[in-house]
């Protein structure tokens, strides 16, 4: 199976612009971004523009799709709908491969995960389509296939409170003793998985995937943080399962408070987050060498 043009779909945003760069660094593929007409967006010169309308019908995308190789999604996980009619029209155009939005902090097959967060029930909702949808493909003779790609937390959300180290105030939140190991993701490193995926079409075909820049403890991460900082932080200990419980019943309280959804996620990216344990983990199937953890924190602080 050789994938030579590539479609993104949520190019312009933060995880999809890495994404984008990364697929333009690759000299055998042919870039198309599909975007809403509404949206400003702009994107280098080697990239293709197709636009749908906001509603995203699978008419439409059927249309921007076609002559498409892989797609690859990168709006919002929890967007169901939304990405299973990409898909529809992704298997309907003859598109070979689809890489769905399974991105991020969890593994959204995890109990523990989809009883403290529900709305990313999602996930696995689009993978399952997926699958169905490539199960009927190959029964018709045809090629239309998945993969997903789990990176845990990203990491450059750092500075944004998403690893419950919170630059801004020196604080950091350390659950149930700091040791628990955790994976975390560069979006350069996400970018480079999605490359490999697409170069290595076959043995990726229909699976899903564990990938990491490095495998750390939260008392790691603070002890660079102090490093290269140059000071003390305030460290808060708190008890994992405890907090879980309490900030659940927060967002059930208010379910507009963003900096709780963003609490909980942090902290099952946590508890919960060695992917090195998983059948999945992918790192050495893609080429993915582990980051150096203090040279990624000066990058990402700008220090």
């Amino acid at each position: 199976m050789a994938i030579q043009n590539v479609a993104v779909v949520g190019a312009s945003g933060r995880l999809g612009g890495t994404i984008l760069q990364g697929l333009l660094s690759e000299p055998s593929f042919k870039i198309t971004a599909i975007a809403r007409t509404a949206s400003k967006a702009h994107f280098p010169d080697a990239v293709t523009l197709k636009q749908v309308s906001d509603d995203f019908t699978t008419e439409e995308l059927i249309a921007a799709l076609s002559g498409q190789d892989a797609v690859v999604v990168c709006v919002g996980g929890t967007k169901a709908a939304v990405q299973m009619r990409i898909a529809d029209a992704a298997q309907q155009a003859g598109v070979q491969r689809i890489i769905p939005a399974d991105f991020g902090s969890f593994d959204s097959n995890s109990e523990l995960s989809l009883r403290m967060m529900p709305q990313y029930v999602a996930k696995g909702d689009v993978r399952r389509h997926c699958e169905k949808l490539a199960a009927k493909s190959a029964g018709e003779g045809g090629a239309f296939s998945w993969t997903a790609l789990v990176c845990g937390h990203f990491f450059d959300y750092l500075e944004d409170g998403l690893l419950q180290a919170f630059p801004k105030r020196n604080y950091s939140r350390i659950f149930d003793g700091g040791e628990i190991k955790w994976s975390a993701t560069t979006l350069e490193t996400v970018a480079k998985a999605t490359v490999a995926v697409l170069l290595k079409a076959d043995e990726t075909k229909n699976k899903r995937l564990f990938i990491e820049s490095f495998l750390i403890t939260q008392n790691q991460l603070q002890e660079v943080l102090e490093r290269v900082t140059g000071e003390r932080w305030e460290v808060e200990q708190v008890e994992s399962e405890k907090f879980m419980v309490e900030t659940k019943e927060e967002i059930a309280r208010n379910p507009g408070n963003h900096e709780a959804v963003e609490d909980l996620v942090g902290v099952v990216g946590i508890v919960e987050g060695n992917w090195e344990e998983k059948e999945g983990f992918a790192n050495g199937l893609l080429g993915l060498e582990l980051e150096d953890l203090e040279q990624v924190v000066r990058k990402t602080l700008g220090k």
